[in-house]
């Protein structure tokens, strides 16, 4: 079994145990409840809560660097609005900005070091997408958009459209739009599961399985994000190939 599906695995027993635990004995349930509630009022008044919205322009940013190794930062703006309090339009329109200045990495990878990707047999791995790009240029900033906007890896797009050199700002603007559009949503059901969170958490009691259920999610989202190999979806199967 591989190291990181024990820790998810572990993951989900401590949750469960905890929830268990609160079950049981409704004190404990009380006194986590009372914490977690002022660490949120806490941290929904702080006048320093305008600091959150920079550290999540900044992992997005640097959630978005790292070429062909998924990193889980919209998990960090789903945190941000269930769990902080944040307003979802604007940290969504922050991170997605933060989110498209880190895919110029990627960018800036094909464009000046196409040859050396060549050799190490990257065309070969992608070939029929970069054939699809130089067929089909006007469906270009489409495919742009819904790779950023979905969970698909924005890497194996954006490395050869720099390679073509496709213009730098006909590429970043559909790509911030396509990062705005998920993470608005991340973070508007963030917000939603917050409010609900809110309404269940008059019981003690409800409000622990709510909180757990939060976290399951995003250990999930986070493993799924992290371990599932999207590029495989993207590898050119038999019959695929398109012809440049």
């Amino acid at each position: 079994m591989k190291r990181s599906k024990k820790l998810l695995i572990t993951a989900y027993v401590l949750i469960a145990s905890f929830v268990a635990i609160a079950l049981i004995d409704r004190n404990v349930a009380e006194s986590v409840e009372r914490l977690s509630n002022a660490l949120r009022d806490w941290s929904r008044n702080s006048p320093t809560r305008i600091h959150a919205y920079f550290a999540s322009f900044l992992l997005s940013i640097v959630g978005n660097t790292t070429i062909f190794i998924p990193f889980p930062y919209a998990a960090v703006v789903f945190i941000m609005t269930s769990q902080v309090g944040l307003d979802p339009l604007l940290l969504g329109i922050v991170s997605g900005i933060g989110a498209a200045i880190g895919e110029t990495t990627s960018y800036a990878l094909g464009y000046g070091g196409g040859k050396y990707l060549e050799k190490r047999g990257y065309a070969e791995k992608f070939g029929s997408l970069h054939a699809f790009l130089l067929e089909h240029r006007k469906l270009v900033p489409l495919a742009i958009y819904f790779f950023a906007a979905t969970p698909l890896p924005d890497d194996v797009l954006m490395v050869p459209l720099g390679m073509l050199r496709y213009g730098l700002m006909r590429t970043l603007i559909p790509c911030c739009l396509g990062k705005m559009t998920m993470l608005l949503f991340i973070g508007y059901f963030g917000s939603f599961v917050s409010g609900l969170g809110g309404y269940l958490g008059e019981d003690p009691v409800f409000g622990i399985i709510f909180d757990a259920a939060t976290i399951f999610f995003v250990v999930s989202m986070v493993y799924i994000i992290v371990e599932f190999d999207w590029a495989e979806l993207l590898k050119p199967k038999k019959g695929w190939q398109i012809q440049p």
